[in-house]
């Protein structure tokens, strides 16, 4: 008999977890976050998972915290105690937890990481493994404790990166991959699962991005440089700033970089052209912008835009 599961999850990367959980168990109520305005007309618009529940015709609940319950809050617990899960799936729900929460599920409550735990527990793992340049990284499917993602991890898949997976990609392919896992996992006996405890002494933190993070810093070395393009390639995006002290209007500009690579050459300035090769001086070296993005563009190849800059008698701000 196909177990009970109610899901949580709330962005595009909980929808491949969502699907596995609808072909191998009984998916009896998904939860998900609130509708929230977007777009220049703020309509209100569902989250991925909720359009995704709504078109199985599964029932959906949208509470806007676990611990100071609103209506919808109310409605959640009254249903949860009526319909006893099997299970509780979490995947990016966004909301933390309380104990009582934990407790519902008549087996357990366990939740995909983007991670190999316990490396990179917190809300930015994806991101924060890219910056560190990763030679290896994965999923985790772990049990669900009150402390942050410290549960026992119950199953794992790894993942080479490589050199050309930027955030974006990667939240793709690990999507993937914990669908995968969450597959393997309800086809499993969970009493014949041996749940592995987290060392503490390997916990690294992946805390929240700031944009702050992502302007570019001449101390910055060309790895740090190229990593963080990477990582930081969905939000906020690495920015260089350049300045035109002749200009009135929009003396101050932020050019987007979107793809950069080190290069085994020195330049005789700090940034510019050489050829059709755009350049930028880091600490220790220098990185080739293969791909950027100037304000209120589309995406170019980096010597168009250097060469635009160049023109328009932009310098790099110090």
């Amino acid at each position: 008999m196909k177990k009970k599961v109610v899901f949580w999850g709330t962005p595009d990367f909980s929808i491949p977890s969502l699907e596995a959980c609808f072909e191998n168990s009984e998916v009896i109520a998904v939860v998900t976050q609130p509708d929230k305005p977007k777009g220049r007309g703020h309509e209100l618009l569902p989250t991925p998972v909720k359009e995704w529940a709504l078109q199985k015709n599964l029932k959906v609940f949208a509470p806007r915290s676990l611990r100071k319950l609103d209506e919808e809050g109310l409605a959640l617990v009254e249903f949860l105690q009526k319909n006893l899960a099997d299970y509780f799936v979490v995947v990016a729900y966004g909301n933390i937890f309380p104990q009582s929460f934990l407790d519902m599920p008549k087996i357990a409550a366990v939740n995909v990481h983007a991670s190999l735990l316990p490396r990179w527990r917190g809300a930015a793992p994806v991101q924060r493994s890219l910056e560190a340049g990763d030679k290896e990284t994965g999923v985790s499917l772990q049990k669900m404790v009150a402390a942050l993602d410290a549960g026992d991890v119950l199953l794992e898949k790894r993942y080479v990166p490589q050199i050309d997976d930027n955030a974006q990609v990667m939240f793709k392919k690990l999507s993937l991959m914990g669908g995968e896992l969450l597959s393997d996992f309800l086809k499993s006996d969970f009493s014949a699962i041996c749940p592995q405890k987290q060392d503490e002494a390997l916990v690294t933190l992946a805390p929240k991005i700031t944009k702050e993070e992502a302007v570019f810093s001449n101390t910055w070395s060309a790895k740090e440089c190229c990593n963080r393009v990477r990582a930081f390639f969905v939000w906020p995006t690495v920015k260089i700033v350049f300045v035109n002290e002749h200009l009135k209007s929009q003396p101050r500009i932020e050019v987007k970089i979107l793809s950069a690579n080190i290069v085994n050459k020195s330049f005789s300035k700090n940034w510019g052209l050489e050829g059709s090769v755009a350049f930028l001086k880091c600490a220790d070296s220098f990185v080739t912008i293969e791909k950027a993005q100037l304000p209120g563009k589309g995406p170019m190849s980096g010597d168009l835009v250097f060469q635009k800059l160049l023109a328009d008698g932009f310098n790099l701000y110090k």
